[in-house]
């Protein structure tokens, strides 16, 4: 018997097509982080390296930050590039590359401001770039852009400033009530802060002590008085919130003498404590 037999020669083709995708990076990979705490200058910068390929211009803004995961009000970012005279508002779209670098790095600077009414913490947020991802890819065979992430850490900062550093009582008789007021200024970017005041010890240092008790104060301004209030322990005296530095308040500290008080010299301090809401 004569059997036949077929041989099929299957010839697949693999058809390469070559692509050229060009892209950018940018350092530190990081992202940019601005530190700074309020009044003060925070400056940055970015590095863009572009391919040699990238031949097109691209812009970038920056999409909303975040602070503790929740949407947070526009903070001060400006940025300027070789590009731009003059730094203006990162989110507002900028020109990072021109598409004429050639692979030659770009710098992107920033720097931020912060008022003492931007609240502390760490906010979290996005640089992006200004294109049609599809256009891109599609038209122009290049890489999507990546985004840039930034992080502004604003650190808590609360300041006190007294008038003076030195309160004497000097008693005119044996029996009085001796004043004396001290000018208060604050600064704080707590959205909550609560000042309170107490007095230690008061020591003739010979083992004789002032009961506590007989120092008292009072928020004394033009048109107000406040009711004395005893400093044997930490006392609330006033409250307030985020503000730059201001005269928040008049003080009046009272001390009672008492004709069986002996004659001697007491030293003690007046110890000011702030409670911040971070």
């Amino acid at each position: 018997m004569i059997s036949n037999k077929k041989w099929i020669l299957c010839v697949i083709t693999l058809i390469f097509t070559t692509q050229i995708f060009a892209k950018i990076q940018f350092h530190p990979l990081s992202g940019l982080i601005l530190e700074v705490s309020p009044g003060q200058l925070a400056k940055s910068s970015l590095t863009i390296y572009p391919d040699a390929d990238e031949i097109r211009s691209i812009q970038y803004q920056l999409a909303s930050l975040k602070l503790n995961g929740a949407n947070a009000e526009s903070l001060d970012i400006q940025t300027s590039t070789r590009y731009s005279d003059i730094f203006s508002s990162a989110y507002n779209p900028v020109t990072y590359l021109s598409g004429l670098e050639n692979s030659n790095p770009i710098e992107v600077n920033f720097r931020y401001r912060a008022n003492w009414v931007d609240f502390p913490g760490v906010y979290n947020g996005v640089l992006v770039p200004v294109d049609n991802a599809n256009v891109r890819v599609n038209k122009y065979n290049l890489k999507p852009l990546p985004d840039i992430p930034i992080k502004i850490v604003i650190h808590p900062k609360t300041t006190l400033q007294l008038s003076t550093s030195k309160l004497d009582f000097n008693p005119s008789s044996l029996d009085s009530v001796i004043t004396k007021k001290i000018n208060l200024r604050l600064s704080s970017n707590s959205p909550h802060w609560d000042l309170y005041a107490t007095i230690n010890k008061l020591s003739d240092g010979k083992g004789r002590d002032m009961p506590t008790n007989r120092v008292r104060v009072r928020l004394k301004n033009k048109n107000f008085s406040g009711p004395w209030i005893m400093l044997d322990q930490p006392k609330k005296i006033l409250s307030g919130s985020a503000t730059a530095p201001v005269d928040i308040a008049t003080l009046e500290f009272m001390i009672k003498q008492n004709k069986t008080d002996k004659p001697g010299i007491f030293f003690g301090d007046i110890d000011f404590l702030i409670k911040d809401d971070f």
